[in-house]
């Protein structure tokens, strides 16, 4: 069971669907084993730490769903050459390693079938001292209506009146 899971339902006649809105928008570490992919991978972005004019990136992904399934989200990963024959993927078909790979959840799971289009556009904005993820994603069977999700990581942060710029953190 994935971890914002846990707020689904009614445990205990505790409606927790306030808590599950917070953490359907929060970027979640994935344990080793847990997922599958229903779509052939796909690279969002190329980094060069080295000619980076601005630490944020973005792009659109647009993914044909290869097996049936329930999709829960994005998964990330990444691919990096250190230097010439020196390399590492955190990918699913890896080893574990330190950073592992995320999830960016949907709201709710979606029932995929071999057909369905996913579109995502996905971007990681480096704001103060970490990244906002923001994450719009449309997925469309074959034959029925698209569900349809924007998200950002900002949405699953707490800030107190005193953390807000301007006019708003003296209310």
């Amino acid at each position: 069971r994935l971890g914002f899971e846990t707020w689904a339902g009614e445990p205990y006649g505790i409606d927790l669907k306030a808590v599950r809105a917070v953490a359907t928008h929060e970027l979640w570490r994935m344990a080793p084993g847990d997922g599958r992919l229903l779509t052939p991978p796909q690279r969002w972005a190329v980094l060069d730490y080295r000619s980076l004019a601005t630490p944020g990136v973005g792009a659109t992904l647009d993914f044909s769903v290869a097996e049936r399934g329930t999709a829960h989200g994005i998964m990330l990963w990444f691919e990096t050459e250190l230097s010439a024959g020196v390399s590492f993927s955190t990918g699913p078909d890896g080893p574990p390693l330190v950073y592992g790979r995320a999830l960016l959840p949907w709201p709710e799971a979606t029932a995929c079938e071999p057909g369905t289009r996913v579109h995502v556009d996905l971007r990681a904005d480096y704001v103060v001292d970490r990244y906002v993820w923001t994450w719009t994603s449309a997925i469309t069977p074959p034959a029925g209506a698209p569900a349809r999700f924007r998200q950002s990581t900002l949405q699953s942060s707490l800030l107190s009146r005193a953390q807000l710029p301007g006019p708003a953190s003296r209310r």
